[in-house]
């Protein structure tokens, strides 16, 4: 016994490696092979290969049957995108296990992750009466895959009622947001949280989906301290941060540049920071780099339009924010922030002409409402200021207050 501890303590050297990682601390608490396992496959959502094939390794000293662990093997295989390697993983284990459903399991596995989702249906049904919850979830991921989110919802809460870990609730969340139900979604991925809280993937998308807040950035930071190297996850907390610290902002978008320097979401995220930081050049800098990746990026567009306005360029930022209409002309956000520039410019007959267009596609827009009143009373057109406020107080009030409102109806006169 004392020899297997030793050989089990060395494999798990390297996972020992990063103190701070929420996973090596657990290393050092796993006792059984079932918590063995579930670090290597946490190691491996994360993207550390060589940790998760060392607790695969130990748990597989810690079991008479070797068949979890050597699933767990082949899964590094098959997430590796080497097909023939990943064939070759598969047939090992229907050769050494051929009663077990894990080979079925591993090629249903294998064929969803190469896009086979005929064959990857074929092998999780082969074996979905088994018992083993995992080829449900399996099911419910190849449907969601291919975009069949009724037969995926009811397969996930199958697999969650059955007992299904975090990774059911995940999925289950993920597709309840694509239709719509973010507070679905919220619940779904906060109980996979919940079951599971070393899962960078689960608490990435909490973060994600709480959209802003401290609580938000939290668990954005600790998805990072799981996968330290994800672009995403600092584009994610550079978002986050837009709203509450510029700073960190700044710096959350300047790693997620470093990781992966041509995504063109990363470099308007920090142009934009630097905007609100009243640090133009710099802002233009990122914006034209965001320009240059995707030429007609439109929120790019639309935030160097903002940006000429505010340094005194009244003639690009128009040039800009008309182009941004042009190029998105459905989208009553865009519409409205080009009319709210020429508003800003006192240009009212085009402002008018804009948040006309904004209402058409958005009738509850209170602020294009509210605007609209601005200026006919500041042109003395009085009984059409109060009827535009009147309006803007039956709409949706977003980023209004109704006593501001109020209070400009009275002001509305000679």
């Amino acid at each position: 016994m004392r020899i297997v501890l030793i050989v089990i303590t060395s494999l798990l050297v390297s996972a020992s490696a990063f103190a701070n990682n929420p996973l090596d601390d657990a290393a050092e608490k796993a006792t059984s092979a079932d918590q063995l396992l579930t670090l290597g496959n946490l190691n491996l959502e994360a993207n550390r290969d060589k940790e998760a094939r060392n607790f695969y390794k130990a748990a597989e000293l810690r079991l008479k049957n070797t068949v979890e662990a050597k699933f767990g093997l082949a899964q590094i295989r098959v997430q590796n995108g080497d097909l023939r390697q990943a064939k070759q993983a598969c047939r090992k284990l229907e050769k050494e296990f051929p009663k077990s459903p894990v080979a079925k399991l591993c090629f249903g596995r294998m064929w969803l992750k190469f896009e086979r989702s005929a064959r990857a249906i074929e092998n999780f049904e082969a074996v979905k009466d088994s018992g083993d919850i995992r080829a449900i979830l399996g099911l419910a991921k190849t449907y969601d895959y291919m975009n069949e989110y009724e037969k995926s919802i009811a397969l996930y809460r199958e697999a969650i009622e059955k007992g299904a870990d975090y990774e059911a609730d995940l999925g289950l969340g993920l597709i309840l947001e694509r239709k719509g139900d973010s507070t679905g979604a919220l619940e779904a991925v906060q109980n996979a949280v919940k079951k599971e809280n070393n899962s960078a993937l689960a608490q990435f998308h909490l973060g994600r989906l709480m959209k802003t807040g401290k609580q938000a950035a939290e668990h954005i930071n600790i998805a990072l301290q799981i996968r330290p190297d994800w672009a995403d996850a600092y584009g994610t907390l550079g978002s986050i941060y837009l709203e509450s610290d510029l700073e960190q902002a700044v710096e959350a978008y300047k790693k997620a540049i470093e990781l992966e320097p041509d995504r063109d979401a990363f470099h308007l995220g920090l142009g934009t920071a630097y905007f609100r930081q009243k640090k133009y050049d710099d802002a233009r800098a990122e914006l034209d780099k965001a320009l240059s990746l995707v030429p007609n990026h439109i929120g790019a567009t639309q935030m160097l339009a903002e940006l000429e306005l505010a340094t005194g360029n009244n003639s690009r930022a128009v040039t800009l924010a008309e182009k941004a209409v042009q190029l998105s002309p459905n989208d009553p956000i865009i519409c409205y922030n080009t009319a709210y520039l020429f508003f800003q410019m006192k240009r009212y007959t085009q402002a008018n002409a804009y948040f006309l267009r904004t209402i058409a596609m958005d009738p509850k827009s209170s602020a294009s409402f509210a605007h609209m009143g601005d200026i006919a009373c500041e042109r003395r057109m009085y009984k059409d200021g109060i009827k535009h406020y009147q309006d803007a107080l039956k709409g949706d009030l977003k980023g209004m207050k109704k006593s501001d409102v109020e209070k400009r109806i009275k002001q509305c006169k000679p």
